[in-house]
């Protein structure tokens, strides 16, 4: 069963509302919330303007849906998703209004072109609730006969607008895995849109081939810089890994002036540390773009 609901004071945390909707009519609800995805979110139950910018209209949906499991020791495995989805709304005219929604559902919510945009945000919540399953190596001859295990997996995406303006949107996909209540994972995916040729920015349109690793070389220093060592082998005993093979990623996003990249945990170093992030400014990398770069339009 989806649900898709607005935010309210009624519902401070996820599992209040949960308790709430499982109380419910399913038919009910089911056949709500068909009519929300088919009306574009616009009824009142979910959506509605969210904010405004010198760019792109934003709005803001937010789905959920439930999943569950045997597992083979016995017992069951709970599975629940919610997605804050702040999403492109309006942007010049209707053409560029598709084609920019278009780029967001195949980029940032993994949808196939096919995919009707309006349905595109149950399928990512249904693409996530498929990353669940039972183990291959979890069979009845590895578990004590009496043994009971129940577990609860939530994962919560949050999408949100970072960059709004001077013809580029900055959207992130923040996403929470939590255990039992306890998290163990956090990510941020990053994504750029030339809003002037309509495609995806990415680190090829705006650092050279041919200097790239100078760029590649300029993190690695600045990562020193923010952690106050002065070798890669300090920082190695501080928690990173890999630093020669440390590469200008995608995983990036624009502030008025400067690009932010951003590691994920296990990219370049233990989980324990966490998410890196290393800013370098535009007057830093200015040597290095490329001639038509959308820095262009920023800075």
């Amino acid at each position: 069963m989806t649900y898709l609901y607005k935010k309210s004071r009624n519902f401070e945390d996820y599992e209040t509302y949960r308790t709430i909707m499982k109380k419910a009519i399913l038919g009910i609800v089911s056949v709500m919330a068909l009519l929300v995805a088919v009306t574009g979110c616009k009824n009142g139950i979910a959506g509605g303007a969210f904010s405004y910018a010198d760019s792109v209209v934003i709005k803001k949906v937010v789905v959920a849906d439930t999943s569950s499991f045997a597992l083979t020791a016995g017992g069951q495995c709970a599975v629940n998703v919610l997605a804050n989805i702040n999403y492109p709304d309006y942007y010049v005219d209707a053409d560029a209004t598709g084609q920019l929604r278009q780029l967001f559902a195949r980029y940032v919510l993994n949808a196939a072109d096919t995919i009707d945009f309006n349905d595109a945000f149950m399928a990512y919540v249904r693409t996530v609730l498929a990353q669940y399953g039972i183990s291959e190596d979890e069979t009845i001859d590895h578990v004590e006969s009496d043994y009971v295990s129940v577990y609860s997996y939530d994962n919560n995406t949050d999408i949100d607008v970072v960059y709004n303006g001077n013809n580029v949107l900055g959207v992130c996909r923040a996403e929470e895995v939590k255990k039992n209540g306890v998290t163990t994972m956090l990510t941020h995916r990053y994504y750029n849109f030339d809003l002037k040729n309509m495609t995806l920015i990415g680190v090829d349109n705006l650092i050279s081939e041919a200097v790239i690793d100078d760029v590649a070389q300029m993190i690695k220093e600045k990562l020193m810089k923010q952690n106050n060592v002065k070798s890669e082998e300090d920082l190695i005993n501080l928690g990173f890994f890999n630093l020669d093979n440390l590469k200008v990623t995608n995983n990036f996003y624009f502030t008025d002036n400067s690009v932010v990249w951003s590691y994920v945990p296990y990219e370049i170093a233990l989980y324990s540390v966490g998410e890196t992030e290393v800013e370098l400014s535009f007057d830093e990398i200015d040597d290095y773009l490329v001639e038509d770069s959308p820095v262009n339009y920023i800075n």
